[in-house]
């Protein structure tokens, strides 16, 4: 089942910095609906959810990734489902597990309130112990 936040077809003018430039952070989704495993049920689920979360405050779009060629070209994801937050014009972060939930809550939270403790280094320094895994 495709998400319920809506789709990003494959426009000829799409420009995910132009897109990512405005007031609000963005999210988007990269979806392979032929994939039937549970590693893409589970980001599907996250999407969801954080859609439910954040979906006032931070423009959620996903796209289908075996249709959207060139997008995903120019976005460098070679596979989905995939993950990439924008701010302010820019890319903040890409995931492509769902254990990622972690580093993508920080991201959104860095992006929506860059002043909050969330968005301190030294939070993001005692964050980044637990979103990336040391070995």
């Amino acid at each position: 089942m495709p998400p319920t936040f809506p789709q990003i077809g494959e426009a000829g003018n799409f420009d995910a910095m132009a897109f990512s430039s405005g007031s609000r952070p963005v999210l988007l989704f990269f979806v392979d609906p032929l994939r039937k495993d549970s590693e893409n049920a589970m980001m599907l689920d996250l999407a969801e959810e954080l859609f439910k979360e954040y979906g006032a405050r931070v423009d959620f779009r996903w796209l289908v990734w075996s249709r959207s060629a060139r997008i995903c070209q120019e976005q460098g994801v070679l596979e989905a489902p995939a993950i990439i937050i924008f701010s302010k014009g820019r890319e903040l972060a890409r995931f492509h597990c769902s254990d990622s939930e972690r580093g993508i809550r920080y991201n959104l939270g860095t992006a929506l309130d860059p002043n909050s403790l969330e968005g301190s280094s030294l939070h993001g320094l005692q964050c980044l112990r637990e979103v990336v895994p040391l070995i």
